[in-house]
């Protein structure tokens, strides 16, 4: 469903003017906003200006519904490999795919998918970086249940 804003109320503050505006999803408001122009704006400009702040609300909904999905369909043992994969990286930030491979063969034998296959997984779940790319993402970034 398409977000849609309300225009509450304009007026002068001490930094220009302001608009107080509500932002919906469908009938639920998810957002409270002042805008703030330099002049007296009319509803055209707070509507353009919406329009904008909208697009920007929306993709990052839309970012978190297809991240939330991926992650609610992985199962506890990928969660748990994952979380031996950034602690892994972490310690030891200059390995190679081939050796975390060799390091993952032996902690992991027992594993049902192999090194290979989670790889390919979190590649494909991460847009197609390269195993440098997601070391250097995995370093510089904070997971839920991990960090």
């Amino acid at each position: 469903m398409p977000l849609t804003h309300s225009i509450i109320q304009k007026r002068r503050s001490p930094w220009g003017w302001e608009a107080l505006v509500e932002v919906r999803d469908g009938s639920i408001v998810i957002e409270n906003l002042t805008p703030t122009f330099d002049h007296d704006p009319t509803i055209e400009e707070i509507d353009l200006r919406m329009v904008e702040i909208k697009n920007r609300i929306q993709t990052k909904l839309n970012y978190e519904a297809s991240r939330s999905v991926v992650f609610d369909a992985v199962g506890p043992e990928v969660k748990e490999a994952l979380f031996w994969l950034i602690t892994k990286i972490r310690e030891n930030p200059a390995a190679t795919y081939a050796q975390a491979e060799t390091a993952w063969n032996t902690t992991w034998a027992n594993s049902l998918f192999t090194f290979a296959k989670l790889t390919a997984y979190v590649q494909r779940m991460a847009g197609g970086i390269t195993w440098n790319q997601f070391k250097i993402y995995v370093i510089n970034r904070n997971f839920q249940g991990i960090d």
